[in-house]
């Protein structure tokens, strides 16, 4: 399984169930479209982030990569942090090809490391090492610093 395949059940799976949660546990991603729209419906940004996901991965729907960031994009500007990351993952994946957008990647992972995604973390300073371009736009060199501290503090045992 690949790690953005590993994080799209990741965050399906911890979430409380919202009525088609048991569907996408069962991988019925077709089943789950109906109950994922009625969640959208009611402004639920866990709904969004899993139906762009299915939409970027072709779950249970044909695969769209301009309406699944979009779904990611409307997860993550309601603010949850789960759709922050995975918005910040997929713009500066392969995968989206020309929709790469790697400053705005960098502004969505910072946003889910200030929620406190831990994941985010590595996601943004891999970001940072790979484009230093991008730091000084939506956060200094100094904070990049801290945030890749604290992500990788070892904790002692008492």
């Amino acid at each position: 399984m690949g790690p953005i395949r590993g994080l799209f059940y990741s965050f399906m799976r911890k979430r409380e169930d919202p009525g088609y949660q048991a569907l996408l546990d069962r991988e019925d991603f077709v089943g789950a479209v109906p109950l994922v729209l009625d969640a959208i419906r009611r402004d639920d940004p866990q709904a969004m982030l899993a139906f762009g996901l299915m939409l970027i991965l072709g779950r249970g729907i044909e695969v769209d990569m301009i309406d699944g960031l979009s779904w990611l994009r409307q997860s993550a500007v309601r603010g949850y942090p789960p759709g922050q990351l995975m918005l910040g993952v997929y713009l500066c994946a392969d995968i989206v090809g020309e929709l790469r957008n790697v400053e705005e990647a960098a502004y969505w992972l910072h946003r889910a490391v200030k929620m406190g995604v831990p994941k985010a973390a590595d996601s943004l300073s891999t970001l940072a090492l790979k484009y230093p371009a991008i730091v000084g736009v939506h956060f200094s060199r100094e904070e990049l610093l801290a945030i890749v501290r604290q992500a990788h503090r070892v904790r002692l045992p008492h």
